[in-house]
Order: C-alpha cells, then structure tokens, then sequence
C-alpha cells in the first residue's frame, strides 16, 4: 500500500467503529485510501479492522482516541482472539477485564485516565452464557466510578 500508507501509518482495530458525522463523510467519500485498500487487503488484512482505524488516523488524527472499549484477549498470538468457554468464566475474570489495564488514551492530543476501561468484551462461546448471568449479579454490587 506503500505510498498512499505507510508502515508507519498502518493501523488495526475493532469492528465497533464510532465517528462525528463529517468524519463519515469523509470517509465515505474516500477516493483515495479505499482503492488501496480494495486491491491489497487480503486475509491476514481485514478492511473493518484496518482501513476505518487506518484513514481515520489519515484524515483526522486528533479524533482518534486510539483506544478500545472492548476487552479482547490477544495473549494466544494469532489471528483471531481468545475464545472463552463455559470452564473460563470467572469472578477473577471479569475483575481483570474491568479492572486489569491502564486506562490511558489520547484524544485531541490530550492524555486522558479513564475510571472504567471496557463496556464490552469477547470472544464467549454459547456454553459461557449460564456463567455469566450468574456473575451479572454479582457485578451490580461493583463499584463503577
């Protein structure tokens, strides 16, 4: 993809993408990054993971918070995440996601801390849900501020 984006400027994310409406616009409007990426992003390249982070960073790197709201276990290398079952799910579990990273990013050129990290997380098989719902009680003792 070199020039039009350099290593330097290669971004990956989630699928869960938020921007302000002239943001959309621009990117919707895309002619010159999306081209790109429609001709060289293949597998292991995903265009939701890494062109919206990638021309996002392009267009309006001050927008960006260059952070994730959603908790996603890398630690097993590949790619594709951690998938949780049933046997995973733990109170100690949901206490590191809410709690186990330091929750700095930078948005406008500002280092901001954050009192929660994640609202969501994944990857959980079907099997994990009875696990889960029991804990939920449990989190509404919480303290989330």
């Amino acid at each position: 993809m070199h020039p039009t984006v350099t290593s330097a400027e290669w971004r990956k994310g989630s699928q869960w993408f938020e921007v302000q409406r002239g943001l959309a616009v621009g990117i919707v409007s895309d002619r010159r990054y999306y081209p790109v990426f429609r001709e060289h992003c293949r597998p292991p390249c995903y265009v939701d993971e890494h062109y919206l982070p990638t021309v996002v960073a392009k267009l309006a790197p001050g927008l960006n918070a260059n952070r994730s709201v959603t908790w996603v276990d890398w630690s097993r290398g590949g790619s594709h995440p951690a998938t949780y079952k049933r046997r995973d799910v733990s109170l100690r579990l949901m206490e590191r996601m809410r709690s186990g990273s330091e929750c700095v990013y930078s948005s406008n050129n500002n280092r901001t801390t954050a009192s929660s990290c994640f609202l969501f997380a994944r990857k959980f098989e079907a099997s994990a849900l009875g696990r889960l719902l029991l804990i939920a009680d449990a989190a509404k003792r919480w303290n989330w501020h």
